[in-house]
């Protein structure tokens, strides 16, 4: 118990630096400015989506199977780093083509691929530790890199004039300076992962990840891809108002789930997936719960974490509580189809809402009625398609024939 509610207080202390953050773009950015930043973490999130998240949903899952067997996790090693090397190349090659034609285009690029390869290091070592029932740790690391990441932001400005760009590098040193403590201690459990090393087999991987990546990315183009659409359109601003303003939602909701996912997510682990239904029960809770308080603050938050330019479009809030609650739902029940070793079935439920999106957005730019208001509208729609469909396959559909799991193994270690 005590350490739920230590789990619980340095969450809330995360959510509140999220909060100051917000705070401190909208203070020196333009709503124009921020849709330009949105639009470059788009561009750097797609290659997480494509290529590291479904790489670490294989080593997550595999970390367990080789824990139970005593095998070293040396081949995971070996096999980030042959990952590792391609991307270098292919940046290489971008590079020198985004450098030939503009320099500007050049420091866009690097920024944003060096902010998807901290990442996908930092969520990985954080997903391990997590794994390993070191939930505190993990938290506290998320609480640390706020201020860090504050205090960079702060430094860039003071330096020079804060653009676009200024959120991601303040990003980038914070997951670089946070990273040391954290792989310190990931050395410290990966010394229980004694034994003989088995070897990563690349077409195994891809047999694995493929549906995975075109489900992520299916996923990245319904909840991200109007930012990549809508600004150069002209649209920067509006883009800029939606984003931030839902963001309050979106971090409330991700502190408030993400406590409770790393309580009970290993359990979902642990029990191949018989522990399924109640634990989204328990998350459906959590979202109406944040839902409520985010739609009765509204007003007094905008106004409180931006300023008077956002304080019409408290309303967004709600946009960013269910799109959010929507990721952790999936994430839930991607872990499910993970273990069964039905990743495909992911495909179907992304390629139905990836029609549905542009349809919707499309149909709202022909009648005028493309803003800030109605952004969400085609987001919400998706998360809905998708964990319908995901929840038809897994085994809390009561009408369907479901594939009896056999109890997990807890690892030893």
């Amino acid at each position: 118990m005590q350490k739920k509610i230590l789990l619980i207080v340095m969450r809330a202390a995360a959510i509140l630096g999220q909060i100051g953050l917000v705070k401190l773009y909208t203070h020196y950015l333009m709503p124009e400015q921020l849709g330009k930043y949105y639009f470059y973490q788009t561009v750097s999130y797609s290659l997480n989506a494509l290529l590291f998240v479904p790489i670490d949903f294989f080593q997550q899952s595999e970390v367990f199977r080789l824990g139970r067997k005593g095998c070293s996790l040396a081949g995971l090693f070996v096999f980030n780093a042959k990952i590792l090397l391609i991307v270098g190349g292919l940046f290489a090659v971008c590079a020198v083509g985004c450098g030939f034609f503009e320099i500007a285009l050049l420091s866009a690029l690097c920024v944003t691929m060096f902010l998807a390869v901290t990442l996908y290091a930092s969520t990985a070592m954080k997903n391990f530790l997590n794994n390993q029932e070191d939930q505190l740790f993990v938290v506290s690391m998320l609480v640390a890199e706020i201020p860090v990441k504050l205090l960079v932001f702060w430094g860039i400005v003071k330096i020079g004039q804060a653009g676009p760009l200024s959120p991601l590098i303040a990003t980038v040193l914070s997951y670089v300076i946070v990273g040391v403590p954290v792989m310190l201690r990931a050395r410290y459990y990966l010394g229980r992962f004694q034994g003989k090393a088995e070897r990563v087999d690349l077409h195994e991987v891809l047999h694995f990840s493929a549906p995975i990546s075109l489900s992520a990315v299916l996923n990245w183009f319904q909840l991200q891809g109007y930012r990549l659409v809508l600004v150069p359109l002209g649209f920067s601003e509006t883009v800029g108002l939606f984003a931030t303003t839902s963001a309050i939602g979106n971090s409330g909701m991700n502190g408030a789930a993400t406590i409770y996912q790393q309580i009970y997510l290993p359990k979902v682990y642990q029990t191949a997936g018989a522990y399924l239904g109640k634990y989204l029960r328990g998350l459906m809770i959590v979202t109406a719960f944040v839902l409520c308080v985010g739609i009765g603050l509204r007003s007094e938050l905008v106004r409180l974490l931006t300023n008077e330019r956002f304080a019409a479009y408290g309303w967004l809030i709600a946009y960013g509580v269910l799109i959010e609650a929507g990721n952790f739902i999936i994430a839930a029940l991607v872990v499910k189809l993970t273990l069964d070793k039905c990743t495909r079935e992911q495909i179907k439920a992304n390629v139905v809402a990836t029609v549905v999106v542009p349809v919707m957005f499309l149909a709202l730019y022909q009648f005028h009625h493309l803003n800030a208001y109605t952004i969400g509208i085609p987001l919400v729609a998706a998360q809905a398609v998708v964990v319908a469909f995901l929840i038809y396959q897994s085994e809390i559909n009561p009408w369907k024939s479901q594939r009896q799991p056999e109890e997990a193994t807890l690892s030893p270690l």
